[in-house]
């Protein structure tokens, strides 16, 4: 039985298809040539994808998209890719989230695109992509941040009191930060009386004040106060009606004299009406 000869060729390329030409020679002529093709095996990606971009869509929602790991540095069909997240300073992730996603594909430029959803409102993202391929994952991107759009605040201001007197004094603070959205431009107050004064009034408020007086309010009267936060997308919810009776003050007007009639030479009998019941202001 012939002999075997065996030789190891090394410092491949993986996943790449090799021509072999093997030929004998016994020392006084060359034989025939033997051709074959030989495929290494796959391994890990061993370059990451290329060109990360990071798009925000609207306030919930960032379009990341990339390239493929150069075609050389793939090692294997890629299977799918996976994108790693975490946001800050509003997400309270203890690690980072990931998702593994077949993007689409933008044939004339070999671009990929995912969406990434469900994110919190204004809040920076940094994100990183890797390739996969059956052989295990290949490494990270470099990481790119992107910020997803403003909203209306999602939560009304807190601690909402009133204080009576004359005139009603209003305190606040702004909505929980993670509830806020974007950046507050102003808080906007509603007000009405239920027994008299019961057309509505407003007034607003700039960001920077948490407080106001209310001032031209009727003597004893219940008001009803509520207030709301906006950005410049839009206004947030109000909160509950915060109820309170300004303070009673003299009547602002004097009985009226409806009738004075004489008994005799030592009594005279008079007769009135208090004033209207607007103006009783208690």
């Amino acid at each position: 039985q012939p002999e075997s000869s065996s030789v190891c060729i090394s410092d491949l390329e993986e996943y790449n298809n090799y021509t072999v030409l093997i030929r004998a020679n016994n020392g006084a002529s060359e034989g025939n040539v033997a051709v074959i093709t030989v495929q290494t095996l796959s391994s890990a990606p061993n370059q990451p994808p290329q060109n990360l971009t990071v798009v925000s869509q609207n306030s919930t929602v960032i379009r990341v998209c990339f390239y493929p790991p150069p075609s050389d540095n793939q090692n294997g069909p890629l299977t799918l890719f996976n994108i790693s997240y975490s946001g800050h300073p509003l997400d309270t992730l203890t690690q980072r989230m990931s998702v593994s996603v077949y993007p689409e594909v933008y044939p004339l430029t070999n671009m990929l695109c995912c969406n990434l959803t469900n994110l919190q409102e204004y809040n920076n993202y940094t994100i990183r992509v890797k390739a996969v391929n059956t052989n295990g994952d290949g490494p990270e991107s470099v990481e790119v941040v992107g910020q997803t759009d403003e909203a209306a605040p999602s939560a009304p201001p807190q601690n909402f009191t009133a204080i009576g007197g004359e005139n009603i004094s209003l305190t606040w603070i702004p909505p929980p930060f993670i509830d806020q959205n974007g950046v507050l431009v102003d808080y906007f107050i509603e007000y009405f009386g239920i027994e008299r004064d019961t057309h509505t009034r407003n007034t607003t408020i700039p960001s920077s004040q948490h407080y106001s007086v209310i001032f031209g309010l009727d003597e004893y009267t219940t008001y009803q106060f509520r207030i709301r936060a906006s950005t410049l997308i839009g206004p947030g919810p109000f909160t509950q009606f915060t109820t309170i009776i300004t303070q009673a003050t003299p009547p602002s007007s004097p009985p009226i004299v409806v009738a004075i009639s004489v008994i005799n030479s030592t009594a005279f009998n008079i007769t009135w009406r208090i004033a209207d019941e607007d103006e009783h202001n208690g």
